[in-house]
C-alpha cells in the first residue's frame, strides 16, 4: 500500500521518508518491480515466491481461491531462509495475516497485531514495535542472521495525521489526500528509524 511514486529514492520532491532512503542508499534499491495485481493477497505471495502465479498464501477464501497444492520445488523466501539457518519472523497488522493464513507456518515467529476500539481498522506502527524489538531481541540473543517481514497498514488508509507528524497538513499547494497519504508515510518511516 505504499506507492515508490511518494518516496523520495524514487525522485518524490517531498521527504517524506529519511530513514528508507538512508537505508535505500545502503541496501539494493528495486527499480522496476511489478506485480499482475494490485492487491495483497497476490503481490506478497508473488513477493515471497518469485513466481507471477504463485500460490496464494494470504487471503480470505471468498475474495480470493486459496492454495490446494504447491508446484514441485517452489521458492518461499522465509521457508529457504530457515533452511539456511535464518530465524525468521513476520509482524503485521494486517487482518489477512490472521491464524487460517498459510503464510504463517513459513515462518519462525509471528505476531499478528489486532486493531483496538476506536483506532483504525488496523493497528498503527507504533503498536507493532514492542513485537518488532521482540523479534530483534530473540534473534540477537540467538547469534542467528535473521529476516524480518513487517507488513504496516498505515499507508492503506483511511489516511490522517499523526501528532507530530502533519507538516504537510496544511500544504496548500498539494491536494489534501496527497497532504494524508504522505503524513501516513512520514509517520510509518519514523518508526522504520525506531
Amino acid at each position: 500500500a505504499l506507492r515508490a511514486a511518494n518516496l523520495p529514492m524514487y525522485g518524490y520532491p517531498r521527504p517524506t521518508a529519511p530513514r528508507l532512503a538512508a537505508l535505500a542508499r545502503d541496501a539494493i534499491l528495486f527499480e522496476n518491480h511489478l506485480v499482475h495485481f494490485p492487491g495483497t493477497t497476490v503481490s506478497v505471495s508473488q513477493m515471497l515466491t518469485g513466481r507471477m502465479a504463485a500460490p496464494l498464501f494470504v487471503g480470505y477464501d471468498y475474495l480470493a481461491v486459496p492454495m490446494h497444492a504447491e508446484p514441485a520445488r517452489l521458492l518461499v523466501l522465509p521457508r529457504a531462509l530457515r533452511a539456511a539457518g535464518f530465524h525468521t519472523g513476520i509482524v503485521s497488522s494486517h487482518y489477512w495475516f490472521g491464524g487460517s493464513a498459510d503464510l504463517l507456518r513459513e515462518f519462525d515467529a509471528h505476531a499478528i497485531v489486532s486493531e483496538r476500539s476506536g483506532e483504525k481498522p488496523y493497528a498503527t506502527f507504533d503498536r507493532l514495535l514492542p513485537e518488532i524489538d521482540a523479534f530483534l531481541d530473540a534473534a540477537t540473543a540467538a547469534g542467528r542472521p535473521f529476516f524480518l517481514y513487517v507488513h504496516a497498514m498505515d499507508t492503506h488508509g483511511p489516511n490522517g495525521f499523526h501528532r507530530g507528524f502533519d507538516r504537510f497538513r496544511n500544504a496548500a499547494d498539494w491536494p489534501d489526500a496527497y497532504n494524508r497519504y504522505d503524513a501516513e508515510i512520514e509517520y510509518t518511516d519514523h518508526g522504520i528509524g525506531q
